[in-house]
């Protein structure tokens, strides 16, 4: 019996402790409040770099899938992007998205090909 009074006497301090911790933490910590004019531009500046990791992505693995091809990165790039947005950019957000998109596929494509050409001269005898 007293085993478990014990067990359970520590296991409470332990709970106390982490939760006046936790409530230091985040009293100690204060809140910046966004405006909403700051929060739109957070928010695009979040889907600007989702959008440029993509499109990098998609670029390097375009070079890869395609090596030995003579493919200009731009109309790789532009073949990508209506497959995935389904049409030309018609907007001045979408002609930003597009800029960034391409900027960063042929980032991508060219590193691709770098790293390649380092592969295969590392590979010579």
């Amino acid at each position: 019996m007293k085993k478990y009074f014990w067990t359970l006497a520590v296991m409470a301090i332990f709970a106390i402790g982490f939760a006046a911790s936790d409530e230091e933490t985040s009293s100690s910590e204060p809140q910046k409040q966004e405006s909403p004019a700051e929060k739109e531009a957070s928010e695009k500046q979040e889907k600007i770099k989702r959008v440029a990791e993509m499109a990098y992505k998609l670029g390097y693995e375009t070079r890869k899938k395609t090596w030995g091809e003579a493919l200009s990165s731009r109309a790789a790039a532009e073949a990508d992007y209506r497959f995935r947005y389904a049409k030309d950019p018609e907007d001045e957000g979408q002609s930003e998205r597009w800029k960034v998109f391409l900027e960063n596929y042929k980032k991508g494509f060219s590193d691709c090909a770098d790293d390649m050409e380092k592969k295969f001269k590392q590979e010579e005898f």
